[in-house]
């Protein structure tokens, strides 16, 4: 059990601190001739005037006004369940995947350090004890789980599970604590393909076709994202469209999307069967690892050469295109190009301009695409460019 150090600060008020740094007002005195010592709160939630406050509230009480002591709070890790099932209420998580994914995050950084403690005694200095050491070593998951706690503290308090304050909100509180993450952690973005190098893709693609070439090619065409393509269903694809659905879609809206004669092409190269691009077995889609994984393997990066003697280090390899990069590639080539940035952006089903424009500006210019991505797909074939 840990030591608890007791200093008095005031006539029947006292700081009770532990070993781990958590600090408690508490009420030491005789009420209804028993001596009774009560918390009032920890001393990062509530000031020394409203603890002092508290005190007479405690000694100016009648047996008669006392309530029935509540029952003990759960445990964070007891917590855990009831409040990640009632996130997933409010979010309207669509898969269950995200669900697992919160889940994995809690039971391995946060559940070992804090899972024993109840959840209305979690104050900001457990999770800054919580988050400091993964601040640097992992600062995107670190950010990640931070996110995390605030929604579920939230919820905790908004259900009656906790009384005192957010201990896992940023600004004002954690900021004050914890550097920026931009301080500590680099932001690495998706690397995007070179225009000769998805060309070269088109050419190899056309003259090795496969059920997941097929895929990567329809990516390329309509620089959809390769989740939503590998899970593209027969009954989405109308002439010329293909409407993809809000479940499919990281921003939960349904998009259309105009067809150009290469992303037919990519069509008409796919074996359909319940998906559009069927994998291996049926009724299964084609796995977007195998279409990232041909991307790589069609557009190869070389690592720089070297002298003779030099060994090869792992850090002097060049990293990988991604599939996602393509979608920068062709808003690269957008700009480059002069297309309206409302083409460009609504191609890649992204939200254009202000609140104010996203409101009044509704229409998805459809025919506009349509004629931006043939234009696209020409850019793409075109035999005479590198």
């Amino acid at each position: 059990m840990s030591k608890i150090t007791k200093v008095k600060v005031a006539d029947h008020l006292y700081i009770y601190a532990r070993e781990n740094g958590n600090e408690y007002y508490v009420f030491r005195g005789t009420i209804a001739g028993k001596r009774i010592e009560r918390s009032l709160g920890t001393v990062d939630s509530i000031g020394l005037r409203d603890a002092k406050h508290a005190v007479a509230v405690c000694l100016t009480s009648k047996p008669e006004e006392k309530t029935k002591e509540a029952a003990p709070k759960p445990t964070f890790a007891e917590f855990l369940p009831i409040g990640l099932e009632g996130v997933r209420k409010l979010r309207r998580w669509k898969t269950e995947a995200q669900y697992k994914h919160w889940r994995s995050t809690m039971l391995t950084h946060v559940a070992p350090v804090i899972g024993a403690m109840p959840i209305d005694t979690i104050t900001r200095q457990d999770i800054f004890s919580l988050l400091e050491p993964l601040w640097v070593s992992i600062p995107p998951t670190a950010s990640v789980i931070r996110v995390r706690l605030e929604a579920l503290f939230d919820w905790a308090i908004n259900n009656g599970y906790r009384d005192d304050p957010n201990p896992a909100v940023w600004k004002g509180k954690l900021s004050t604590k914890l550097p920026a993450l931009g301080k500590v952690h680099k932001t690495e973005h998706f690397v995007t393909p070179t225009m000769a190098e998805l060309r070269h893709a088109v050419r190899f693609i056309r003259a090795h076709p496969s059920k997941v070439r097929a895929c990567l090619l329809f990516v390329i065409a309509t620089v959809c994202r390769v989740d939503e393509a590998c899970k593209a269903e027969p009954g989405e694809l109308q002439p010329g469209v293909w409407t993809c659905p809000d479940k499919h879609r990281k921003t939960n809206d349904t998009l259309r999307i105009p067809l150009s004669s290469l992303a037919e092409e990519a069509l008409a190269m796919a074996s359909q069967g319940a998906f559009v691009f069927e994998g291996k077995g049926a009724g299964r889609h084609v796995d977007k690892k195998s279409v990232l994984d041909n991307l790589q393997e069609i557009c190869p990066r070389l690592a720089p050469a070297k002298s003779e003697g030099e060994e090869n280090e792992d850090e002097d390899e060049p990293p990988q295109i991604t599939t996602h990069g393509i979608r920068s590639t062709f808003r690269d080539w957008c700009a480059l190009n002069h297309e309206p940035d409302a083409e460009a952006e609504k191609s890649l089903g992204h939200r254009w301009g202000t609140n104010t424009t996203v409101a009044y500006y509704r229409a998805d210019l459809l025919e506009q695409r349509r004629a931006l991505m043939q234009r696209w797909a020409d850019a793409l074939t075109n035999e005479e460019e590198p």
